[in-house]
């Protein structure tokens, strides 16, 4: 159970009012002043939604009955305990709307903040995200997006490293940085290239899921046809990770130091009316130690099916089944082979009155069934 409060501060900037009638009295026959018996200041947005700066703050208190994540009857060491109440502390700022210059599209969210436990300090740490970049565009043809992210955040129990040893277990902080790189050109009745590329490097607090630290770089190109009701992308993408914190007795017991994925991947998106939607993706990844252009002999598939369902206004549906491979998070290994099914119903009310249709409350039914393995 999570008791919270969050505070919306709306920030303020100078501007130009749009008139100034009544701040100044018969025209006088020199140059015109304002008056400063009667000043007028710049009339600002009536909604704080409308402000481009926004401030938030929040506060949250929460119980974590497991918080060294370890399986029922592994023991402790002495002065240990299973469960511990956590707070959490974080500030924000953003600028919404986007900044504008030279007609590109610029923008910045910030937060920082404090996790802290009531016994179990060693788990406390200063928590962060920073993304920030500019939406482009060039002619009427192209457009994309240069982004810059940095965070510092606990990982879930689903995206760590499992294990019976306390003194490997408990929380773990992943740390990202990423710089990412979007950018699509139509060049016909409906069809556009695209051109994807990012480096990331991420690492982690826990020791054993420190053997998953790796500097990845992404580059992907593939071609989209879009119209009013479909939107079918054929895509190739090749990632090279760096896994550098692994040492050459690890290395020979089959993890790699060097692990270059190839995908190849068909994406269709189907939209049956403004409420439902459809969409499906089938696709074949290998692996190799080598950056090379061709692909590899050996090739998995994986797959994913989503359906979205605004049944009501208040009330959607969302249902979903995948076969992944990606970069390993719950395991160590070269890379995780994931099978997820979820359904999600969520019902979105207000505590009195909603302002600009955004919910304060939201109600949600989740099921989800996950496994995987190594690959």
């Amino acid at each position: 159970m999570t008791l919270g409060a969050i505070l919306m501060l709306g920030g303020v900037t100078g501007g130009r009012g749009d008139e100034l009638s009544g701040a100044v009295g018969p025209a006088p026959a020199g140059p015109s002043f304002p008056s400063f018996d009667d000043p007028v200041l710049p009339t600002l947005p009536e909604n704080w939604s409308d402000l481009p700066v926004r401030l938030t703050a929040s506060q949250s208190v929460a119980y974590n009955s497991n918080i060294f994540g370890v399986a029922d009857g592994v023991p402790l060491t002495p002065g240990s305990a299973h469960g511990d109440f956590i707070s959490t502390t974080q500030f924000g700022l953003s600028t919404k709307p986007y900044w504008f210059w030279s007609g590109q599209e610029f923008f910045f969210d910030a937060s920082f903040g404090e996790i802290r436990y009531l016994h179990q300090v060693d788990f406390n740490s200063d928590i962060y995200t920073v993304d920030t970049g500019v939406n482009w565009t060039y002619s009427s043809r192209c457009s994309g997006a240069l982004t810059a992210l940095a965070s510092k955040s606990p990982t879930t129990v689903t995206t760590q490293v499992v294990n019976n040893t306390q003194r490997n277990q408990g929380v773990n902080y992943g740390t990202t940085t990423a710089f990412n790189e979007t950018g699509n050109c139509a060049f016909g009745n409906g069809y556009s290239a695209i051109v994807n590329s990012s480096e990331t490097q991420s690492a982690n607090s826990n020791p054993v899921d420190a053997l998953n630290n790796s500097r990845a770089t992404m580059l992907a190109a593939g071609i989209e046809y879009k119209n009013s009701l479909n939107d079918l992308t054929a895509l190739a993408t090749i990632t090279d990770s760096d896994f550098s914190d692994r040492t050459a007795q690890e290395i020979a017991l089959g993890l790699s130091s060097t692990f270059v994925e190839h995908d190849v991947s068909l994406t269709y998106v189907r939209t049956i009316d403004p409420n439902l939607t459809v969409t499906g993706q089938n696709g074949l990844t290998g692996a190799g130690s080598e950056f090379t252009l061709a692909l590899p002999r050996t090739l998995l598939p994986h797959y994913s099916a989503t359906i979205r369902w605004t049944i009501t206004p208040k009330l959607s549906l969302t249902a979903s089944a995948a076969k992944s491979i990606a970069p390993p998070t719950t395991l160590v290994s070269n890379a995780q082979l994931s099978y997820t099914a979820q359904f999600k119903l969520s019902y979105q009310h207000c505590a009195g009155r909603c302002h600009h249709g955004e919910p304060e409350l939201q109600t949600v039914l989740r099921l989800r069934k996950w496994s995987v393995k190594r690959c």
